[in-house]
């Protein structure tokens, strides 16, 4: 399922902005979701909105195939 329930998102981005992470691994990405959401939690608070302004690391790992979509790239 490329997909998580969405009501774990607010326990998870506070998680992800109390410990201001340099870097993220997600393990899993399914549609991608919550790269963009650290990005939104990480970057767009701070001003960085375009990628060449990105400060944070944020890998994905996803091992089926089927669920890649113009996001991941």
């Amino acid at each position: 399922m490329p997909t998580s329930w969405y009501q774990v998102i607010p326990i998870v981005l506070d998680q992800i902005q109390s410990l201001q992470p340099r870097s993220v691994l997600d393990v899993g990405i399914g549609f991608g979701k919550y790269g963009m959401l650290i990005r939104e939690a990480l970057e767009v608070p701070l001003g960085r909105y375009y990628k060449h302004q990105w400060q944070i690391k944020v890998d994905g790992v996803e091992v089926f195939s089927g669920y890649k979509n113009p996001i991941h790239e």
